[in-house]
């Protein structure tokens, strides 16, 4: 780690590795996941005496038809 303490106080931590690459957004890794494992667990809750379970195949279904509705009623817009 590189330190670097400013005269306003603050700190800066930096890393000497390069950053490797990362997803642009949560949709790319969950794109990602749905693609190797549709069947895996993307989240879980505890629901009375058992757990809710979410896979990654139902997490991006539900993302596409939640955008697909915005996109129909007119409510998204593009970014600038």
């Amino acid at each position: 780690m590189k330190l670097e303490e400013r005269a306003d106080g603050s700190i800066v931590l930096r890393s000497p590795r390069a950053l490797k690459p990362y997803a642009r957004a949560v949709g790319d890794w969950l794109t990602h996941w749905y693609e190797r494992a549709p069947d895996r667990t993307f989240i879980a809750e505890r629901k009375g005496d058992g757990r809710r379970r979410v896979s990654y195949r139902d997490a991006l279904s539900d993302a596409r038809r939640i955008g697909q509705a915005l996109v129909n009623s007119g409510s998204t817009s593009a970014p600038a």
